[in-house]
């Protein structure tokens, strides 16, 4: 399938004027196809967000664009002028960012903010924009009672879902979720998440959703980057990033990772920090944490080279591929939890602690009763 958008030695740099130079993302290849679902993760300060907000020419100073291209159907982001990007804001490319509240425009209701979006991308009008609301609303499941509202007049979950529906207004082609359920429960998170992947397979957009959140990621995407200190270390299907990682630092991020339906629970932990960013690294910038480095992982960085059919930057991981290879370790020396299945029985067998039958609560204002 040809590639909608391609990443080619990506490197964004910070330059702020009181500290050291830094490169919160470095030499960054990748490709994402038509229609394919794509997940990024990585633990906080591995530099995903940052790679999104350049993938958006969002970017912002002290940062910049150091070095690299983004092709995006065969158009290079990164060489056009504002001008120039505009026309592909929400028409070709949109994003559904983190904070829902502060996304929307406070102080302009609902609908204005959407009219504004489509008049700018498309030809439609009037009614016709007012019906495409209506259109984005039911496919979000919202009631059209609150078309009109002003955005405190929503739920966190509402709210995101109105921005989703803005993000797909324009019919776009490729989508960037940053973090899309931030902050919203855990039965909200689901139905945003079931909405997106419904959305994308009926209309066949394309998506980069970065994420903590493990097993969302890897139950929605069909490829997923594994990123650490600014560098993707890791490239494989989700199904064979859950059964077989190569990288040790995927293998420590699965190991954080309980699999709901197994009937065993183990967890364990990556000890230590990422790397800061501003000083010369030398070798690979996980060594220092890794329980299987060797020898050359403290003297040269390495590439991210095909796998099989992934593609990891890691020294052991190819070694280990060689014929009468010794298998390197797969989990991280350290605590551990585990939960078993016969001791989850036992914890549903004891006595109730607390238990809530047929509550309500009440708000009244003047003249009527709200329930």
């Amino acid at each position: 399938m040809a590639a909608l958008l391609e990443v080619k030695n990506l490197t964004v740099r910070y330059e702020p004027r009181l500290h050291r130079p830094l490169d919160a993302v470095r030499d960054v290849s990748f490709t994402i196809e038509e229609g394919g679902f794509v997940g990024l993760i990585g633990e906080s300060g591995s530099g995903k967000s940052t790679l999104g907000d350049a993938l958006l020419r969002l970017t912002t100073r002290p940062g910049r664009i150091a070095a690299g291209e983004i092709l995006f159907d065969g158009h290079d982001l990164t060489a056009m002028t504002e001008d120039e990007l505009r026309p592909y804001r929400w028409r070709d490319i949109a994003t559904v960012f983190q904070s829902s509240m502060n996304a929307l425009n406070p102080v302009v209701r609902v609908e204005d903010q959407f009219r504004d979006a489509i008049e700018l991308h498309s030809p439609l009008r009037g009614g016709a924009v007012r019906e495409r609301v209506r259109e984005l609303f039911d496919m979000v499941m919202i009631e059209h009672r609150f078309i009109r509202a002003y955005p405190h007049e929503l739920s966190g979950g509402m709210r995101q879902r109105v921005n989703l529906a803005l993000a797909l207004a324009n019919h776009p082609r490729f989508v960037l979720l940053d973090e899309p359920t931030t902050g919203l429960d855990v039965v909200v998170q689901r139905s945003i998440l079931d909405a997106v992947r419904t959305l994308q397979r009926q209309q066949g957009f394309s998506v980069l959703f970065i994420s903590h959140d493990m097993g969302t990621v890897l139950e929605l995407s069909d490829r997923i980057l594994v990123m650490y200190a600014g560098k993707i270390v890791e490239e494989h299907t989700s199904a064979d990033l859950l059964r077989r990682p190569l990288h040790p630092y995927s293998k420590g991020l699965m190991g954080s990772y309980g699999d709901p339906r197994a009937e065993t629970v183990r967890l364990t932990y990556v000890p230590g920090r990422p790397p800061d960013l501003a000083l010369e690294l030398t070798g690979c910038p996980f060594a220092p944490r890794c329980p299987e480095a060797i020898g050359v992982c403290v003297e040269s960085a390495p590439e991210l080279l095909p796998l099989g059919d992934a593609r990891v930057a890691c020294h052991v991981a190819h070694a280990a591929s060689e014929p009468g290879a010794v298998q390197p370790p797969r989990r991280f020396a350290g605590p551990e939890f585990v939960k078993t299945a016969e001791e989850t029985r036992e914890a549903r067998d004891h006595d109730v602690l607390l238990q809530l039958e047929n509550v309500s609560r009440h708000y009244r204002e003047i003249g009527r009763a709200h329930v």
